[in-house]
């Protein structure tokens, strides 16, 4: 696996999101704008349509999913937390089983049904036997 192996011992981070249609030409310039101030290799980039619903923290909606690979670091620890924001402000979704690192602001903000299926999971389980890196991260 060359493509895996050319990032190194850090590896490399895989940011996707789910923007509304409408909203992509605004994503579009807000990266294009990002990426003539910052310098970071985005060496894969897919865009997808979606159409779906999405339900507490399932990562499905109606528009178009972008996905970009690019490498861990400093610079792009600092892309995550732009695509952070901008997911946010497009009323997007960002995928929480792809990213290690998403914090629980950006998950509680994008997801409408972050506190339901938190409760659900409290309700599940109130002693919170069932417990992850991620549940802790996320407060779930």
């Amino acid at each position: 696996m060359l493509y895996f192996a050319l990032f190194g011992r850090r590896g490399f981070h895989e940011y996707q999101m789910i923007v509304p249609s409408g909203a992509f030409g605004d994503l579009a310039r807000a990266l294009k704008t990002y990426f003539a101030r910052n310098r970071i290799p985005v060496t894969l980039a897919s865009c997808k349509l979606f159409d779906g619903s999405t339900r507490y923290l399932r990562f499905d909606g109606a528009g178009l999913c972008l996905a970009l690979d690019f490498p861990r670091g400093a610079t792009g620890t600092r892309f995550a937390v732009f695509l952070d924001g901008l997911v946010r402000e497009l009323r997007g979704v960002p995928n929480v089983v792809k990213d290690s690192r998403l914090p629980r602001a950006v998950v509680a903000a994008c997801f409408p049904g972050y506190e339901p299926f938190r409760e659900a999971l409290r309700a599940y389980d109130p002693g919170r036997i069932y417990r992850s890196e991620v549940s802790e991260r996320l407060d779930l």
